[in-house]
């Protein structure tokens, strides 16, 4: 599917079914989250597509702690406002681990510790795609993410793969706003990066 920039020469040229780019921030310093603000651009489109990249958390890893991502709609971080259910395929393990709940996790992430492979440090990537931003109905959203790395604080080898599917509640409003925050509300890395691109 093309990419157009909304910051393009006109928007006589975006064709339906093209997808425009209508927010991007990159972290310069470590922070607790990446935030859109109230983003008045989210008014003209039917779906949005949340693009993270590079996301690692600075907590150590800990036995039992893991570190994640959660996605806060319009700033709501009510987890029974939400509803998940995921697959998981962990490389380390055996077979898929199915679950469903009520929360606004959305992946896990890599810890800060976490040891490097070829001199190079794990980080994560996460796709979002929101539908139909702005019905009045619950927004249903679909999250396809992955990590690969040589280690989880010294416990061998953790590569994972995840599919969740989720819905959230809380409100009939449209989505003005969107919040993604460490999980355990330590700072995400300086680098982490968030593009959201629209689509009519």
């Amino acid at each position: 599917m093309p990419i157009a920039d909304a910051f393009g020469p006109t928007t006589s040229t975006v064709s339906g079914g093209d997808l425009v780019l209508i927010y991007s921030e990159v972290l310069t310093s470590d922070s607790l989250d990446i935030d859109t603000g109230s983003l008045a651009a989210f008014a003209d489109y039917k779906d949005v597509r949340c693009v993270l990249r590079d996301i690692r958390s600075d907590r150590a890893s800990t036995t039992g702690v893991t570190s994640g991502v959660r996605m806060f709609i319009n700033n709501d971080q009510t987890g029974a406002n939400y509803l998940r259910a995921y697959l998981e395929y962990p490389t380390s393990g055996s077979g898929v681990t199915t679950s469903s709940s009520q929360s606004n996790f959305i992946s896990t992430i890599p810890s800060a510790n976490e040891t490097p492979h070829n001199g190079l440090q794990a980080r994560n990537g996460i796709v979002v795609d929101i539908l139909s931003i702005n019905s009045s109905r619950p927004k249903q959203y679909m999250v396809f993410s992955g990590r690969t790395s040589p280690s989880f604080g010294g416990n061998g080898d953790e590569s994972r793969a995840y599919i969740r599917i989720g819905s959230y509640y809380g409100t009939a409003e449209p989505i003005t706003r969107l919040v993604f925050a460490d999980s355990n509300g330590d700072d995400l890395l300086a680098g982490a990066s968030l593009s959201i691109y629209g689509l009519k």
